[in-house]
């Protein structure tokens, strides 16, 4: 969200961090992160995450981060730049 501030120059590239950036922000805030873990299987009522590789991890709170794809606009000048939608 704080893209358009840097774009701008609005801001500086620490302020797109304002949590903190990296490991700092997960340790300050407790928080466990498994990026490399694929969930097949989440198990609200027991509070358990079922990883591919076999993997359970129990959580009080989860956060699904499915991804985004991004939306390139149809614009000429993208076109000319070879950014095709």
């Amino acid at each position: 969200m704080l893209t358009t501030y840097y774009v701008a120059g609005k801001i500086g590239f620490e302020g797109l961090f304002p949590y903190g950036a990296g490991q700092e922000f997960y340790l300050k805030h407790g928080v466990d992160v498994y990026p490399e873990s694929v969930v097949v299987a989440l198990d609200a009522k027991q509070k358990v995450a079922h990883a591919k590789s076999g993997l359970e991890i129990r959580y009080d709170q989860c956060l699904v981060a499915t991804g985004a794809t991004p939306v390139l606009p149809l614009i000429e000048a993208l076109a000319q730049t070879g950014c095709t939608p």
